[in-house]
């Protein structure tokens, strides 16, 4: 352990000691450290400055469909063609799922192709649902003042 403060933490007119204590076991994180000296009392005030690396929130990514150029009745020809062309070739229940699903997957990204999108990940504890709800109806109500 590493004793930060070095100076006379309490000074009268014959005595000066370090009476208050900051250890650490790590001096490198310790920016700063030392007294500062007040005219008012003969205990001064001591401080440390700790350095510390904050972790970088990543963002979140969500995956999800893209309906800008969704026609829906070319989507439901194209899922009606493949299903009738799937109900011949398998007399198994569970071939005929895996078969069925993998080509409602290829329809369904041939026309809604699947978009992934970075979002900002905010960990803002205090921001709660009622605290949007709150602010929201604030701004849609008609008295600025209030």
């Amino acid at each position: 352990m590493t004793q930060l403060i070095t100076k006379p933490a309490r000074e009268t007119t014959s005595t000066a000691t370090t009476i208050d204590v900051i250890l650490t076991s790590v001096p490198d994180k310790h920016m700063s450290s030392g007294v500062i000296k007040s005219v008012l009392r003969d205990h001064y005030f001591v401080y440390t400055i700790w350095v510390r690396k904050l972790k970088k929130n990543q963002p979140k990514t969500i995956t999800c469909r893209d309906y800008k150029k969704f026609d829906e009745k070319k989507f439901k020809e194209d899922l009606a063609n493949a299903v009738v062309c799937i109900t011949d070739n398998h007399d198994n229940v569970d071939d005929y799922w895996a078969v069925l699903k993998s080509k409602e997957d290829e329809i369904s990204n041939m026309h809604a192709p699947l978009k992934t999108h970075r979002m900002k990940c905010r960990k803002n504890p205090w921001i709660t649902r009622d605290v949007i709800i709150f602010s929201y109806k604030k701004r849609l109500h008609p008295c600025q003042s209030c």
